[in-house]
């Protein structure tokens, strides 16, 4: 079965009340699923066809982290109930914001500031409680099963002998990515979902409780969670690395955003 033609990124958007490059439209007006839909039955059915092992790898985080919780969350309690004179137990979770540790961000989390949510749907919409307009539970509904690629960009970067700081901004991009899979010898495909690995969880592990009180304190300030400008410099200029030319953008919301440095230390 050939696969849909979609429209090219210089056509987008398909609609002049759209962002820019948007795809809103792509798949019709009240599409909730987004690049989902990339994902077709025959991709589905390659995938199932490369296993070979039949390794499961878990990427799911402790619920109880990151701790404190960011951006004046909460951490969850798990709490254990004994019934029917201890034949039998039961349990729930107080606190539990399903965004506070590992998680799908749905398309009613964040909306262009400019243009709104996903499809035009409006505040109104994706604030309704239950099944509201682009709700993380119509992914549920439709179910994800693909082709996972894991690029390790960390680990480029480190043997770049890039020095950087995880909890810093710095720009990954298609450079930065095709060299980390033609490195690892992979290729990416229509319907493969990406999965990029950064080092974020490692060094925060690594921190002490200081340094995660600290890290921490920074999403609770307003201060700190102001949109600013930031700026990341390479002194190399390998390709598929952090530019070395000075980029500026504006930043949403970010834990552990400092002034950004990124540095080559040579090989």
């Amino acid at each position: 079965m050939p696969e849909r033609e979609l429209p090219r990124f210089a056509d987008l958007p398909l609609h002049a009340d759209a962002p820019p490059g948007s795809s809103w439209s792509v798949w019709g007006d009240d599409d909730e699923i987004g690049t989902l839909n990339l994902i077709e039955a025959e991709h589905v059915a390659a995938a199932a066809r490369l296993v070979r092992r039949g390794a499961v790898f878990p990427l799911n985080w402790d619920l109880a982290l990151p701790s404190p919780a960011f951006f004046l969350r909460e951490n969850p309690r798990h709490v254990m109930i004994e019934k029917y004179g201890g034949s039998a137990t039961d349990d729930y979770l107080e606190g539990f914001w399903p965004q506070a540790s590992s998680q799908w961000d749905g398309l009613r989390h964040f909306g262009d500031p400019d243009w709104g949510f996903y499809n035009r749907a409006t505040l109104t919409e994706v604030m309704t409680e239950g099944a509201g307009r682009l709700g993380i539970e119509k992914w549920a509904e439709r179910g994800i099963a693909a082709r996972g690629v894991l690029l390790d960009v960390a680990r480029l970067l480190d043997a770049d002998g890039v020095e950087r700081d995880p909890f810093d901004w710095y720009p990954i991009d298609v450079a930065l990515l095709t060299r980390t899979a033609a490195e690892q010898g992979v290729s990416l495909g229509r319907g493969d979902v990406l999965v990029v690995r950064t080092g974020w969880i490692e060094a925060y592990e690594q921190l002490d409780e200081v340094g995660r009180q600290a890290l921490a304190a920074e999403g609770r300030d307003p201060a700190a969670r102001a949109s600013s400008a930031t700026t990341c410099r390479r002194s190399s200029g390998t390709p598929g690395s952090p530019p070395s030319r000075r980029t500026t953008r504006r930043s949403r919301p970010a834990i552990g955003r400092r002034a950004p440095t990124c540095r080559s230390t040579g090989r």
